[in-house]
């Protein structure tokens, strides 16, 4: 039996919702700041900056992959933190707590938006199954964006949370050991640069030394 194509009013009213979601999802902020070293970063801002980085590194590193997959995957990477908020993974060693919000929140979004819109929920599950290299990049580049907003807060969020800078630097060597395996020589490179820029900052060469 063929499913009855939805009305007018009944997209109108989705998108309405939709729109509204999207505000909200502006109004999540993560942990890490402008570069005043005070506005907070937002889940908007994140995510566009994440999308321009990963289409103008896609012609360098990876030109094989589709473009227009980078971006999806990028423009949904994050959005179950609509309803699960960001978590600072900055020295976290066990994430299986945010690991369960963030699926609850998935679920949330399928039941709200899977009637008439689908391709959100399924476009989510295909970035957090990993199994498209265009969703393995993209995810490889989310690992880098710390890095470049902390360069130019001058390592606000080191100052704030006080993690142990040997811990960070710990994290981030073992982050660079997956990324190795992950075929993008370039963001290999690219990620180290950060993060030796990163740990060049005034809050690693005062506790270091």
């Amino acid at each position: 039996m063929k499913t009855p194509s939805p009305t007018t009013d009944e997209i109108f009213t989705k998108l309405l919702e939709l729109s509204a979601l999207s505000f909200r999802y502006g109004e999540t902020f993560r942990f890490t700041t402008y570069p005043d070293g005070k506005t907070l970063e937002s889940d908007t801002d994140h995510t566009f900056m994440l999308g321009m980085v990963a289409c103008v590194l896609r012609d360098h590193c990876a030109p094989e992959l589709d473009r227009g997959k980078v971006a999806e995957y990028a423009l949904v990477h994050d959005f179950v933190e609509v309803y699960a908020g960001d978590t600072a993974t900055l020295g976290m060693l066990d994430k299986s707590e945010k690991e369960v919000r963030e699926h609850q929140a998935l679920l949330r979004i399928k039941s709200e938006y899977d009637e008439l819109f689908p391709w959100i929920g399924e476009a989510i599950e295909k970035y957090e199954s990993q199994t498209e290299p265009e969703a393995r990049f993209v995810k490889v580049i989310d690992k880098i964006m710390p890095g470049l907003t902390q360069i130019q807060n001058g390592g606000e969020i080191f100052e704030r949370l006080q993690i142990p800078p040997e811990q960070i630097i710990e994290q981030k060597n073992q982050q660079l050991v997956w990324l190795e395996k992950q075929g993008w020589p370039l963001l290999t490179e690219l990620y180290k640069k950060v993060s030796q820029k990163a740990h060049s900052l005034p809050y690693f060469t005062k506790k270091l030394t």
